[in-house]
């Protein structure tokens, strides 16, 4: 071992001794000539931000499918997964006027069309009405981005270089565990190869549709490439609605379909040929934000734990504007970017704030309206908001984001004495004396190039309804809607009060040692259980969850910065969040991107001087609603209810996962197994719960019974894991068997 076995962690303010690669300025030859209009690294020329026009384009709405009142068999929707040539609206206004050409995306056919969209056509379903959806898989060919064979990546990819894999998640969805999504059910062109998961039903994906109204989104899901296959396009919305919320419409609370609009926000990075780039290829430019340099001994290409881009899309559309009228407009944020966290905020002209409310979150409508000025938004959420566009007639509007260029780590006040020794942390920002931090208690300035979003047009004529309401609301209406802050929307389901069991799952940044020394290794994220430590998506299953349980899941995050932790299945409650102070025990175990196995040092919190130094920290107002994605800031530890009934779905024996939804962590190795076991019942009823002992109900306890095939647990801590290989070579990579050790402390 090359390190000392102890590493303390200080990880709330943002000092952490974690395995860190090196850091090093990206190397920028700017001696081409003309450097006004790109940054030139080696043969690749990456376009400059401060070049390209804004608000030039209109925002693209897209296309829609409406099966919200379809029955067998007009609930068959059949799209086709496609690469083609898309207008992203990229061009210059420097003076050069220059109009780049269209660039090569992955997109979705729908059957008898020819149009391919990118991103994908909105669903529009119905609580419900169940429908079932092809994603035929018709790419082929070398893949639009580089492609890391290192890691776990579906086998075909290495003995096939133009089979391009794909499996498609319907993100937030309650959805049968054959048509999930699981990152191991990826199928090439005409299913010609196979994921070990893979299991659709007759080629199709059912989705039941047994949610209350709500954003929901599809992407693709492919293990080790999914950062590549959504930043290539494979996305698109997909809306629930059910009879609340047509009513609601109905009685004017909520705006009608006109105007309500879907915005998918995502940063990309673009080539002078107008083509998108993704980072990775040794000698190729990195992203202008970057936190390493590629090692000359790491593969070629190479996964990197971080993307930033320069250049916002939106639907799409490069820095899109949007004709609206001077009333109350329903907007459906998404955030999916790779990395980037957005902290949205409404600006005039004149950079005064505009007030919003947020009304609805990952898993629907918030039981009230909420007034806010900023919102916090991580990769794959969603928030519904609402707008009110009428004293700005005539005028402009901006969406903008004062997030910074730099993982998301939390909001803190220099100025306040920090406890313990650590920095206190807030996912949002209280007032102006709270600043986004960066490390070391540095202040992270907002960002510069990713600062506008979005820009409304705002007419002088009212769009006037076809009817008229009796408000019942004044005089707090917002705007022309008959709602005000008190008026019900959703009613969220309450969680049982007995709760089955309590998961300590932790999060852990270590070093795949791919160098020489430690140092020199690649950043490997990985999650994993308080009690056993870092776990790869390879290694044995921890979480098997019974059908109808209630369970309590802690997030220990012992990193540097914030990860957006998804749970497949199901919809949760944020209880609370809370600092802690971690230390960390160095632990061998399996490279998972190694197929001969070596060793790396893992990561173990020790349990003797683990404390929790803070208050309970409740969610904010708009995280009041249900959610399927949460934000654990680094430090703390983050609490979450769910209750794992399975309603209208037949969940037994469903695997499923877990996974940090940074797209470069979720595919280098944030990301874990979790499968259901027990009865489900019929629809509406809730499944019949298996016993379970008092022992099972407070611990991970599953993790030995997996490996060991018996239920004899250790005296932990004072046992950490030396491995013994056991390998197979397959889709799945290496495999392992390990024994218990004493370790002295």
């Amino acid at each position: 071992m090359r390190r000392g076995n102890i590493r303390l962690l200080m990880v709330a303010a943002g000092a952490c001794s974690l395995l860190v690669s090196s850091l090093g300025a990206a190397n920028v030859d700017e001696s081409d000539g003309d450097t006004s209009n790109e940054v030139t690294y080696f043969q690749t020329k990456l376009v400059k931000a401060e070049k390209v026009c804004k608000f030039e384009n209109d925002l693209p709405i897209p296309a829609t499918i409406d099966v919200r009142d379809a029955i067998p068999p007009f609930n068959r929707v059949n799209l086709a997964v496609e690469k083609t040539q898309a207008d992203l609206g990229l061009k210059y206004c420097d003076g050069s006027n220059q109009v780049f050409p269209k660039a090569t995306v992955y997109g979705f056919r729908l059957e008898g069309e020819s149009e391919v969209h990118s991103p994908g056509p909105t669903f529009l379903a119905k609580e419900g009405y169940p429908i079932s959806v092809a994603f035929d898989n018709k790419l082929q060919g070398p893949h639009l981005f580089p492609v890391d064979t290192s890691i776990h990546v579906p086998y075909v990819v290495r003995k096939d270089p133009d089979a391009r894999p794909i499996v498609i998640h319907l993100h937030g969805g309650h959805t049968e565990p054959r048509s999930d999504g699981h990152p191991e059910a990826w199928y090439t062109k005409n299913f010609a190869f196979t994921g070990k998961t893979f299991d659709l039903d007759n080629f199709r994906y059912n989705y039941s549709n047994t949610q209350d109204a709500t954003t929901l989104w599809y992407h693709d899901h492919t293990v080790g490439l999914t950062r590549l296959n959504n930043y290539a396009g494979t996305a698109g919305f997909y809306l629930i609605t059910d009879d609340n919320e047509q009513e609601l419409i109905a009685e004017g609370r909520l705006p009608d379909d006109k105007h309500t609009i879907p915005i998918m926000v995502q940063d990309k990075l673009f080539s002078t040929d107008g083509q998108l780039y993704y980072p990775g290829v040794h000698g190729e430019p990195l992203s202008p934000f970057p936190n390493v340099d590629i090692r000359p001994e790491w593969p070629n290409p190479t996964i990197l734990d971080e993307f930033f881009g320069n250049i916002i899309l939106v639907n799409g559309k490069v820095w899109p504007k949007h004709q609206v009228s001077p009333t109350v407009y329903r907007l459906r944020l998404l955030n999916a970017s790779d990395t980037r966290t957005y902290v949205f905020k409404f600006e005039t002209e004149s950079n005064d704030a505009v007030e919003f409310y947020v009304i609805g979150s990952d898993g629907g409508l918030l039981e009230h309206p909420t007034k806010v000025d900023q919102l916090v938004m991580s990769p794959a959420e969603r928030y519904d908001i609402l707008v009110d566009f009428s004293p700005y007639k005539g005028s402009r509007v901006f969406l903008r984001n004062e997030g910074a260029d730099s993982m998301f780590k939390g909001y803190f006040n220099p100025e306040l004495p920090a406890p313990n020794g650590q920095t206190e942390l807030l996912v949002f920002k209280k007032d102006e004396s709270w600043f986004l931090l960066r490390k070391d208690d540095e202040i992270a300035p907002p960002t510069e190039v990713a600062r506008d979003i979005l820009r409304f047009d705002v007419g002088n004529d009212l769009d006037q309804r076809d009817r008229y309401f009796e408000e019942d609301c004044k005089p707090n209406c917002i705007g022309n809607l008959n709602l005000s802050a008190d008026t019900q929307l959703g009613n969220p389901p309450i969680l049982p009060q007995v709760v089955d069991r309590r998961r300590r799952l932790s999060l852990f940044r270590v070093s795949d040692n791919e160098g020489d020394t430690l140092d020199h290794g690649r950043s490997l994220l990985m999650l994993g259980t308080f009690e056993f430590g870092s776990l790869s998506f390879q290694d044995p299953l921890t979480e098997i969850v019974q059908v109808g349980a209630t369970e309590i899941w802690e997030f220990h995050n012992t990193t540097r910065a914030a990860h957006p932790i998804h749970v497949h299945l199901v919809e949760f409650d944020i209880l609370n969040r809370q600092q802690a102070l971690y230390e960390l025990i160095d632990r061998p175990q399996v490279d998972p991107s190694d197929p001969f196995g070596q060793l790396i040092t893992g990561a173990i919190i020790n349990p003797l001087t683990f404390k929790l130094t803070g208050d309970e920290v409740l969610p904010q107002p708009n995280e009041s609603g249900r959610k399927d994605t949460v934000i654990t800031l680094p430090g703390y530890v983050t609490r979450i209810k769910a209750n794992f009934d399975c309603t209208g779905i037949d969940c037994t024996n469903g695997e499923y996962v877990w996974h940090c939804h940074l797209l470069s962590h979720e595919d280098y190795d944030m990301m874990r197994p979790m499968k259901m076991y027990g009865r489900t019942l019929g629809d509406k009823k809730r499944p019949i719960p298996y016993p379970l002992s008092s022992r099972e109900q407070d611990s991970n306890f599953s993790f030995l019974e997996t490996l060991l095939g018996k239920n004899d647990e250790p005296t932990w801590p004072f046992y950490t894991k030396s491995f013994k290989q056991s390998l197979k070579t397959s889709d799945a990579g290496s495999h392992l068997t390990c024994e218990l050790t004493k370790r002295k402390m």
